[in-house]
């Protein structure tokens, strides 16, 4: 039985919405020794007792990474690799995603640069997240942060994203991919997690509010003509916004 690491003990409590005292209690153990095991600590006898303690309360453990709730196929991905496994498993729905909802994922949250975190990329603006999500299929996006001009020159095909306020979006960030969705939370540390949900009833319930939010946003570019990674002297321009009476705006860009 592989052993379970604290990022893991971590993230089923949150799933459990026990703090460390309820697992010590569930678990026979004294809150130091919980504490001790969340910050690294690898006794065996403490670390099973935990284990027996989260699974008896309906968790499972994925591998060394994830949890997940038996009934209700809820998981918590947390950790160094959050993101990487978390991409994973959009890729994986969004191949068969065309069947379920017409290969749309749908994102709202303060800001671009917070989606482009969850895939382990430092900024909207970088070619690699447009290199990956592109292929996926059709991307809305709902911010309260207006973009960069470099991040809007990333923009792509297949990519439309409006302004509105955060009260509308709400306090977590989410993304909806084919018949699943995923809350996207962000440690104090900045590091980001997951809460991805195999639920029907919150897959719709987030489709839901996406679009009873997107009729009143503002529009942004669909599509921008000039991109940075095909720019050497992208910093030496200006970029013109023309908005037309359709709200489309389109590119012009001029070299000093």
């Amino acid at each position: 039985m592989a052993v379970i690491t604290a990022q893991q003990i971590k993230a089923a409590r949150g799933l459990l919405d026990w703090g460390q005292e309820e697992l010590a209690t569930a678990a026979g153990l004294g809150v130091k020794t919980v504490r001790n095991l969340e910050g690294g600590g690898r006794s065996p006898q403490s670390l099973d007792a935990v284990r027996r303690a989260i699974e008896q309360a309906g968790v499972a453990f994925i591998g060394e990474i994830g949890v997940k709730r038996r009934d209700d196929q809820v998981r918590v991905i947390r950790g160094r690799c959050a993101p990487e496994e978390f991409g994973d498993i959009v890729a994986g729905v969004m191949a068969r995603a065309p069947a379920l909802t017409g290969g749309e994922m749908l994102y709202a949250g303060r800001s671009l640069d917070l989606l482009a975190r969850a895939f382990g990329v430092g900024h909207f603006a970088e070619r690699t997240l447009a290199d990956f999500l592109e292929p996926l299929g059709q991307l809305r996006c709902l911010i309260a942060e207006p973009p960069s001009l470099l991040a809007q020159a990333a923009f792509w095909p297949g990519l439309a994203c409006r302004l509105t306020n955060e009260n509308e979006i709400g306090p977590t960030a989410y993304l909806n991919f084919g018949d699943q969705a995923a809350e996207i939370r962000r440690e104090s540390c900045g590091a980001v997690w997951f809460v991805v949900f195999d639920l029907v009833a919150t897959t719709v319930e987030f489709r839901r509010h996406f679009s009873g939010v997107w009729g009143g946003a503002a529009a942004l570019p669909g599509l921008a003509s000039v991109r940075a990674a095909s720019k050497p002297k992208r910093a030496a321009q200006i970029a013109h916004l023309v908005v037309t009476e359709d709200e489309n705006v389109s590119f012009a860009a001029k070299a000093l």
